[in-house]
């Protein structure tokens, strides 16, 4: 394994010429990279022009979130939640009304395989016509937690597609937590147990072990947001020139 002092640029670099490498910054920020194949291709100038999805996923209060908030931030990406879009999607052009939350929608849709090819062809011709009217080519979609959401944008050869996935030590997510909420150590961890069974439940360990990339959050958060920044800068290199506005869409 590979240590720096920060996890930059020529690192990621290295990644998108397809070299299989594992980096860990000296503060315990991990970064593994698992299908180099998939992120040379991805990254490769053939592609630079096809719309570029990267689908987060992960344990519970592990940094999700910040990957998407910087991505915004820096103006590289747009922020999306497909379980938000498969429920304002639910009951029109045909597709099935919701009837209790979208995890439970988005595992009945698995078990019809028409249903889960149409659902995911309307999910991306939302998504893509989006990244076109805005000019942003780039996307960070959240929080995968079925494997069956993976398996459709990956294998689409008119997209790019990246699945990271993100964890971190459980009693470093439930001190983050607490602090970040007020709420009190014991409370924090019984709801982050909830979370990660509810996410085992859905099949989380299947999108874990189809990750093209997987980042260990145990370092501090200056160096994971420098780590990200890094990251996403090596994407807006690899992709074509574009001048839009990113936007949280989440938040809409």
């Amino acid at each position: 394994m590979i240590e720096r002092n920060v996890i930059g640029e020529n690192d990621w670099e290295s990644v998108a010429l397809g070299n299989t490498i594992e980096i860990k910054s000296t503060d315990g920020l991990e970064v593994k990279i698992l299908n180099p194949e998939n992120i040379k291709n991805v990254l490769s100038q053939a592609n630079f022009s096809k719309p570029l999805f990267i689908f987060i996923s992960g344990t519970s209060e592990s940094g999700k979130s910040t990957f998407g908030k910087l991505a915004v931030k820096t103006g590289i990406a747009h922020r999306l939640k497909i379980y938000k879009t498969l429920a304002e999607m639910s009951g029109e052009k045909g597709l099935p009304e919701m009837v209790d939350n979208p995890f439970n929608y988005a595992t009945s849709i698995a078990t019809n395989q028409e249903l889960v090819e149409e659902v995911s062809n309307k999910i991306l011709e939302n998504y893509v016509g989006l990244m076109q009217q805005t000019d942003i080519p780039i996307a960070v979609v959240e929080t995968i937690k079925h494997q069956w959401m993976v398996e459709q944008f990956r294998g689409d050869s008119s997209i790019r597609f990246l699945s990271i996935f993100i964890d971190a030590d459980l009693e470093k997510r439930i001190v983050r937590e607490s602090k970040k909420s007020g709420k009190s150590i014991d409370i924090v961890r019984s709801e982050v147990h909830k979370k990660d069974v509810m996410k085992q439940t859905l099949g989380s360990e299947e999108v874990e072990n189809s990750a093209d990339i997987y980042i260990s959050n145990n370092g501090s958060l200056e160096s994971y947001e420098d780590m990200i920044l890094s990251f996403l800068k090596i994407l807006r290199s690899h992709s074509i020139i574009y001048s839009g506005e990113a936007h949280d869409y989440s938040l809409d």
